[in-house]
């Protein structure tokens, strides 16, 4: 299967109605399915493709990311704001997501941390936090 995140609507200009019930599955799908998804005018509208990063971990695998900026890390300071979205399946294991801030001093204070989605599509988190300088890498 392909999931896509749906930030754009889809080629006829509609948003997908989500969830939606794909034929006899009892569960909510939240995703296109094999590049459709339903609208309010065609029960098989194609969709746009959107961005997303797929990882799959097992029990006590870890992984970093950098998020990318210019070279001299995030040129901001004061009241901030990290706005991003996952997908965590509730399908075997613990899972944790970390977001950590750096600051240039080397100081590192974790900003959020998720352990579990509360429905089977992409939750959306918002983050507000405080960088002391400019420089800054998340």
């Amino acid at each position: 299967n392909i999931y896509v995140y749906l930030v754009k609507p889809t080629d006829s200009g509609e948003a997908c109605k989500l969830p939606y019930r794909v034929g006899s599955f009892s569960w909510d799908m939240y995703f296109c399915n094999r590049g459709y998804c339903p609208t309010e005018n065609n029960s098989n509208s194609t969709c746009k493709p959107g961005k997303f990063s797929s990882l799959s971990l097992n029990n006590n695998i870890k992984n970093s990311f950098q998020l990318k900026t210019e070279s001299g890390g995030i040129d901001s300071v004061d009241q901030q704001c990290l706005i991003y979205y996952y997908y965590m399946s509730s399908m075997a294991g613990t899972k944790i997501i970390t977001v950590t801030k750096e600051e240039t001093s080397g100081t590192k204070t974790t900003i959020d941390s998720v352990t579990s989605s509360p429905f089977n599509g992409w939750i959306q988190r918002k983050i507000l936090f405080k960088a002391e300088t400019r420089g800054y890498k998340v």
